[in-house]
């Protein structure tokens, strides 16, 4: 159970970082007018969760310690849509609904295309 806890909060670490390093490299390329991290991050984080929900629980090619490292922890802390709905409220507060509304139709669109290419791709790849 130890172990298990360590896995997760490593991955959590690891995954924060990940998550704080893509937010400032978006903010640097693209500005600050539209949450372009947070997108990022939430279609790389679909796109990854799907490879190793086909890998770990429809292949059982992964372990346990890996699902609980990466999916958990990693992906839990690097994934953010608790942040993609305060960024797309507050959009929509400031009076740019059409960004509120081009933010919350990228993300959900985006992240399931993602998902779907990354359980497809995943298939392929293990069959």
């Amino acid at each position: 159970m130890a172990v298990n806890i360590l896995l997760v909060a490593l991955g959590g670490a690891m995954g924060a970082l990940a998550r704080f390093g893509t937010g400032v490299l978006a903010l640097r390329v693209f500005g600050g007018s539209f949450p372009y991290g947070t997108l990022m991050v939430n279609v790389l984080g679909s796109f990854v969760l799907g490879l190793l929900y086909v890998m770990i629980v429809q292949k059982g090619l992964l372990s346990e310690q890996v699902r609980l490292l990466l999916a958990v922890g990693f992906l839990g802390s690097y994934t953010t849509f608790s942040t993609f709905a305060l960024e797309s409220v507050l959009l929509g507060e400031s009076g740019t609904i059409f960004l509120a509304a081009l933010n919350i139709i990228a993300n959900v669109s985006v992240c399931l295309g993602a998902m779907l290419c990354a359980m497809y791709l995943a298939r392929l790849l293990t069959a």
